[in-house]
């Protein structure tokens, strides 16, 4: 019996076929143990579903327009489609829309969509190589991991702007050729990139806390520690508020991440601090510091819009500084002890990210 699926985040599948010989799946591992970007999904699998796996990268590598695989059930299959994809953001041919396929014992047949042809897909490719090498060129200059992160990250938010109707928009064409794209086409690039730069990007899929809507970001590895990362939020729409403000969704723990999001997935705990934009602009509290305060202060009394933009480790210590600043003018006082004349402020406050900025005016 023949059944037609249209699944939003998954393939196009069929079976009833020869599965792969012993040779062959050798050669899709072997295939798969030469690509050099962070395979997350990858290495949460058993042997078992890893051979699976490596004969899925292997057969879209290779553009092949049906392959036989085993697979104890259809969903084991879904889901470690979907981790190829979801590790490979290169493989933007294969966009995951439509699954057929027939119930035949534990042999499947995959079909694969045939949204590019072959001559078109490596003049997309020749594209993609053109436009990044320049960004990848800029990155091998930069010091260390973090500036590299930002760097990407900035590129991405300045450069793209959010379109639901952009065209290719759950692939990286839609960012890199089209400039202009959703979640998914920007946590794609972000991972797309970070991996090129050598730093281990995952794409993560789930909803959002705030709306309850689908939604896709990323997960970075910086130091042996892993932090969150949604480029797609911190592409701020309102050009009031001080662009800065991107930065509480570059580098979030677990903590605030599940604030924001719920991941269908697996994610990795982490409360660490070392590499976020906080702790590297030692705009991260712990108590109030009012000698860091001036410290912030006194980076921003030459600009034409100054501001003061810190996380705090919780939310009360926030409060707590809330409370300091505005008690008794006491923000226009260091303000104007370090060459700010302020006749006012706004004061934005992210309960997720733990954060605050004072726009002083």
């Amino acid at each position: 019996m023949k059944k037609i699926l249209n699944l939003a985040l998954c393939l196009f599948l069929l079976c009833s076929c020869s599965a792969a010989t012993k040779g062959h799946v050798e050669e899709a591992s072997n295939y798969s143990s030469q690509y050099q970007g962070f395979t997350y999904y990858r290495d949460q699998l058993n042997d078992s579903d890893t051979k699976i796996y490596d004969l899925i990268y292997y057969h879209i590598s290779k553009r092949d327009e049906s392959y036989g695989i085993e697979a104890k059930d259809k969903d084991t299959l879904f889901k470690i489609y979907n981790y190829v994809l979801s590790d490979h953001p290169e493989l933007f041919w294969e966009d995951g829309s439509e699954v057929t396929y027939t119930e035949s014992a534990q042999t499947f047949e995959i079909y694969a969509s045939k949204t590019f042809t072959n001559e078109e897909i490596r003049a997309y490719e020749k594209q993609l190589d053109e436009i990044t090498q320049p960004i990848m060129d800029h990155v091998a200059k930069l010091s260390n991991d973090f500036e590299k992160v930002r760097y990407i990250y900035d590129y991405l938010i300045d450069e793209t702007s959010y379109n639901e109707n952009s065209v290719h928009n759950q692939t990286i064409l839609s960012v890199f050729l089209y400039r202009s794209s959703v979640c998914a086409g920007y946590a794609k690039s972000m991972q797309y990139l970070l991996n090129k730069a050598g730093i281990p990007c995952t794409y993560l899929w789930g909803k959002t806390t705030y709306a309850d809507e689908e939604h896709a970001w990323n997960m970075i590895k910086l130091n042996d520690h892993y932090y969150y990362l949604d480029a797609t939020n911190g592409d701020i729409s309102d050009e009031e508020i001080d662009q800065r403000w991107r930065y509480n969704f570059m580098t979030m723990n677990s903590e605030q991440m599940l604030q924001l999001y719920q991941p269908k997935e697996k994610y990795e705990e982490t409360t660490a601090v070392e590499d976020s934009y906080f702790y590297q602009q030692n705009a991260y509290f712990t108590n109030y510091d009012e000698s860091k305060i001036k410290a912030l202060l006194e980076k921003e009394k030459k600009k034409e819009k100054p501001a003061i933009f810190f996380q705090c480790s919780t939310n009360d210590v926030c409060k707590d500084i809330d409370d300091k600043l505005k008690r008794d003018n006491k923000i226009f006082n260091l303000a104007d002890e370090n060459g700010i004349h302020i006749d006012q402020y706004h004061n934005y406050q992210s309960e997720e990210t733990q954060s605050r900025l004072y726009e002083l005016y």
